[in-house]
């Protein structure tokens, strides 16, 4: 990860070391996916305006399932920039990765719809 990590970003993980995944709803799911893509894609996290183009949903939708992958631990978010989680890193490469393959994510940039 790109990010510094803080003891409120850490996977909660089993006694055997398994990661605690929070579940996600579809939409949750969805949109978390698509940030990660877009990010490794274009080298910059999208907008909120990306989002919902991409799901034809409203700003208000948007920001209550950013604050949803926030409270479940899959995201920060600090003064309109984004930023994947161990919990989030860990989700996405288990579900959607192979093999070896690595996140390679940009740092945490402003999230604004400028």
């Amino acid at each position: 990860m790109f990010i510094e990590t803080t003891d409120a970003m850490i996977a909660p993980r089993t006694p055997s070391g398994k990661v605690i995944f929070p579940p996600l709803t579809e939409r949750q799911s969805e949109v978390l996916k698509y940030f990660v893509d877009f990010a490794e894609e274009n080298r910059a996290w999208p907008t909120q305006r990306d989002v919902g183009g991409r799901f034809g949903i409203s700003q208000s939708a948007i920001y209550n399932v950013l604050n949803s992958l926030t409270r479940k631990g899959y995201i920060t978010r600090q003064n309109r920039s984004v930023a994947l989680t161990e919990i989030g890193t860990e989700w996405y490469q288990r579900n959607f990765l192979k093999g070896a393959e690595q996140l390679t994510l940009p740092m945490p940039i402003a999230n604004g719809d400028s």
